[in-house]
């Protein structure tokens, strides 16, 4: 009997137009030229100009879990009071390879996540340039979280740093939209991956 193989949605006319309707008004590309303008209202962020890539994420988790990939043989590396999906991440993928950066030094092998403004703090971590530095004249690829940058006004950040590899944004810390995921991944340099 194969009554329920192969089960899809019931293919409704009025929704199947109301969904074609709302897609010819909404342009991805456009939407993330727009957001990317628009998160660098009211700061100055040097640096963001040269993450040309953009790609449509379903919120910073699948930027973060993309980035993880990419980077699985190398050691985690972030502060302690980051986000917390960083230490489950750290315990079930990486295993042996993770530090806190700061309980040990900086290696070569290192992959690096930083949220601005820094998750536990609301402000630029204190160690946020030397990592920077750090990071660049070791060559160790670094993501940056800028989900909470739109809870801040007057921010000062550069981003102009050639280790940073990826930023991730989301609109659900400012907006009530936390189950739409409607995130942002900018990237320096064009990654063939599923994003």
């Amino acid at each position: 009997m194969t009554r329920f193989k192969g089960a899809t949605s019931i293919a409704d006319k009025d929704v199947q137009y109301k969904i074609y309707e709302a897609h010819k008004e909404c342009d991805v590309k456009d939407f993330l030229e727009e957001y990317k303008e628009w998160m660098q209202k009211g700061h100055s962020i040097d640096g963001l100009d040269k993450f040309t890539y953009l790609s449509y994420a379903n919120g910073t988790t699948e930027v973060f879990d993309k980035f993880y990939f990419r980077h699985l043989k190398r050691r985690l590396r972030f502060f302690k009071g980051e986000y917390y999906y960083h230490n489950i991440v750290a315990r079930e993928w990486f295993r042996n390879r993770f530090a806190y950066i700061e309980d040990d030094k900086i290696e070569d092998n290192d992959v690096v996540i930083v949220s601005i403004p820094f998750s536990d703090t609301g402000n630029l971590h204190y160690y946020y340039e030397w990592l920077m530095k750090e990071c660049c004249e070791k060559n160790i690829p670094v993501l940056i979280d800028l989900a909470y940058i739109n809870l801040t006004k007057n921010f000062n950040l550069s981003l102009d740093y050639d280790c940073i590899e990826t930023i991730g944004t989301s609109l659900s810390k400012v907006f009530p939209v936390q189950y739409h995921r409607i995130g942002m991944r900018l990237n320096r340099e064009f990654k063939d991956d599923p994003l």
